[in-house]
């Protein structure tokens, strides 16, 4: 039986004690890896400490916890311990339940957002399927989020991209759980404000939306953008 008590109520819990004292040990390990191999090793530790207690749905060290993570999919890391982080991301994201998950995205989220990019082929399929499985049903829930999410998506919607299909596919299922309104809105801010790959690939996929038949939602809500704010800032980029 899994409790889902908030943290604070742990604290009379001689387990979960046990369980914080354990997870700040375990994280600290990650402070001494020097090889990419040290860092797998830690990583399995700490998904054997969660599974341990998979009964907390509230894991302490949270904001150490998705640091040290985070550090784990440095770009320059190789694939397999980009692999083993999402893993671990998995367990904890199964865990934890959505609403934890919706409270603590600003600590997960970032370093998820930003690895679909630099990431090797054999990462792309387990962060599609984080995406999907733990992030999608969010729902309005990832609004404060979702510009992050949706520029960390954009990369996988690059012309001639393996999992261009994929992507695309999982972009307008977001477009539908967020409401077009605010999805079109996020894209063209995105596109506006980041002059790079983004761009590019922002006004591919408009172009290709407007092309399918019937897309009311796209028009409607891009030109309602561009008129209100997208135009302004365009000229207010350009003019300055």
């Amino acid at each position: 039986m899994r409790l889902t008590k908030a943290s604070s109520n742990f604290e009379s819990d001689p387990k979960y004690r046990s369980y914080s004292i354990a997870i700040d040990k375990c994280l600290k390990s990650f402070e001494y890896s020097n090889e990419w191999a040290d860092l797998i090793s830690s990583l399995v530790r700490l998904m054997k400490l969660i599974q341990q207690y998979d009964r907390y749905d509230v894991i302490p060290e949270k904001r150490l916890l998705g640091k040290r993570l985070a550090q784990c999919l440095h770009p320059a890391l190789p694939p397999g311990v980009h692999c083993k982080t999402l893993e671990c991301f998995d367990l904890i994201f199964r865990i934890m339940g959505p609403d934890h998950l919706a409270a603590d995205i600003s600590i997960y989220g970032p370093c998820l957002f930003g690895l679909l990019g630099p990431s090797a082929m054999t990462v792309k399929p387990l962060l599609f399927n984080l995406f999907e499985t733990y992030f999608l049903p969010l729902g309005d829930k990832l609004r404060n989020a979702f510009l992050g999410l949706l520029q960390g998506l954009l990369p996988g919607l690059e012309e001639g991209s393996e999992f261009f299909e994929r992507g695309n596919n999982m972009i307008e299922k977001f477009c539908q759980v967020v409401g077009p309104e605010f999805f079109y809105t996020c894209l063209w801010q995105v596109s506006f404000n980041h002059i790079s790959i983004s761009s590019k690939i922002c006004l591919l996929y408009l172009n290709s939306t407007f092309k399918a038949s019937p897309v009311p939602d796209a028009e409607f809500y891009t030109h309602n953008y561009y008129r209100t704010q997208g135009l302004p800032l365009h000229l207010k980029n350009n003019c300055s």
